[in-house]
């Protein structure tokens, strides 16, 4: 909009000044003339003679100061009408004017505030010339005025807009660089000058392949390149090189827009220094946790080894122990009782002998059943099994020998363990038991 209206504001001004020269051979002589010539000009004009004071005004430049007539303005300081804030500006380029030089070289060096008839301040653009006699001597000074509050409020907006713009990208935990589509960098937040370590000026028009390292520019250049061609996309985990040599990884994601007929890629860099250091932390917790666990399966193993050792220990106790109690039994009362029935008895006392001897052995007969419990509870078929396994033979060929499947044998191999209480002692060996059991038997009651 400005340049269009600049654009427009030149061609006004060229238009006068070819005015003006047409009338430099008329003027003074021929006031009306040019005062006419003025009049019909759609924008503010203001004549002023060479010290700055208001000679002439035309009908829209009294409308825009919001006079009723020219009396108020004629006569007076033409810096007078310039708002304080303006003033020393429109000094330095008034004088300048006067000298044939040209303005000082600013963006807005045309931009002015015009004093209104109320006191109130009105944007202005002016531009200005020198009127010349037909000799080459200056006359008067021609300045063109034009109100640009509309300029003004959308150069107000878009500055409160961008503002806002920067606000909402520098509140971002992720750093973020703009750039055109031949890579230079014009625009970027807070946290890209953290990361990278450069001043604004500094990382402002500086093309983004200096901000990784040699190594790692052509595959950053082929992924700028997608981004243009394919609005965007993801690079993923790569480096990036800071002002001070550090190289530092990233994430970074990518995506073009278009604005004012261009192309823009915005690139998301995203700092996975912590995450990298999370993920460091978290491996090593890991290797920690198997080499603890590893340790206390270890102990685990051996206590539980040490366990069935003593487990071990106890049931062969156990069955030596019952053994001393029957040999203990048999010694002290079988030797009476096979003397008695060699004694010259009577009939009624070896009845008595008789009775004493079966009662023996009814009684020896329950202290067995108690300690050699290997068939007391068994099934034909888990006896039979028990005898196989005593003998030493595997599952494969107990089954082929008893025509059931090896699955049927490790469930008899089972049931039998349960009523032998071995289920809870899964070391202790079932055909090592049997047979430990059937050495104490044949020891005792064969």
């Amino acid at each position: 909009m400005k340049k269009s209206q600049s654009q427009n504001f030149q061609k006004i001004s060229r238009f006068l000044k070819k005015s003006v020269k047409k009338m430099e051979t008329v003027f003074p002589e021929d006031q009306d003339l040019l005062k006419k010539l003025l009049s019909v000009i759609p924008d503010a004009v203001i004549l002023t003679d060479l010290l700055g004071k208001v000679i002439f005004v035309n009908d829209v430049a009294i409308k825009l100061a919001e006079y009723s007539t020219a009396k108020k303005i004629v006569g007076q300081d033409a810096i007078s009408f310039i708002s304080p804030q303006y003033r020393e500006k429109a000094e330095v380029n008034l004088a300048r004017l006067v000298k044939g030089l040209p303005r000082s070289l600013n963006v807005y060096a045309n931009d002015y505030e015009l004093i209104a008839a109320d006191g109130s301040y009105i944007p202005v653009e002016i531009h200005g010339n020198i009127l010349k006699n037909s000799d080459g001597s200056p006359f008067a000074m021609v300045h063109v005025l034009r109100d640009i509050t509309a300029r003004k409020k959308t150069e107000d907006a878009l500055i409160k807009s961008e503002h806002k713009f920067h606000t909402i990208l520098d509140k971002l935990p992720d750093a973020v660089i703009i750039a055109d589509a031949k890579g230079r960098i014009i625009d970027f937040n807070l946290m890209a000058r953290t990361l990278f370590g450069y001043s604004k000026k500094e990382l402002l028009g500086l093309h983004f392949t200096k901000l990784h390292p040699r190594e790692d520019v052509e595959k950053m250049q082929n992924a700028f390149n997608r981004f243009v061609n394919q609005k965007g996309g993801h690079v993923g985990d790569v480096r990036v090189l800071t002002k001070d040599g550090r190289l530092i990884n990233v994430d970074i994601n990518g995506i073009r827009i278009e604005m004012d007929n261009q192309s823009w890629i915005v690139g998301l860099f995203r700092d996975m220094t912590s995450y990298k250091e999370r993920e460091k932390n978290l491996k090593t917790a890991q290797k920690n946790l198997e080499a603890q666990i590893a340790e206390r399966t270890i102990e685990l193993m051996q206590r539980n080894t040490a366990l069935n050792l003593l487990l071990s220990e106890v049931d062969q106790e156990k069955v030596e122990r019952e053994s001393r109690i029957i040999t203990e039994i048999q010694s002290r009362i079988r030797p009476h009782i096979q003397a008695l029935n060699k004694a010259n008895l009577s009939s009624s006392h070896k009845g008595h002998v008789i009775h004493i001897e079966k009662g023996f052995q009814t009684a020896l007969s329950k202290v067995i059943s108690d300690i050699r419990p290997s068939t007391t509870n068994l099934t034909p078929q888990e006896i039979k099994v028990s005898s196989l396994v005593r003998q030493g033979m595997s599952t494969r060929e107990i089954a082929k020998i008893m025509g059931i499947s090896t699955k049927t044998v490790d469930i008899f191999r089972y049931n039998i363990r349960k009523k032998l209480g071995l289920n809870k002692r899964r070391r202790t060996n079932l055909a090592s038991h049997l047979m430990s059991m059937e050495s104490v038997y044949k020891k005792n009651f064969s």
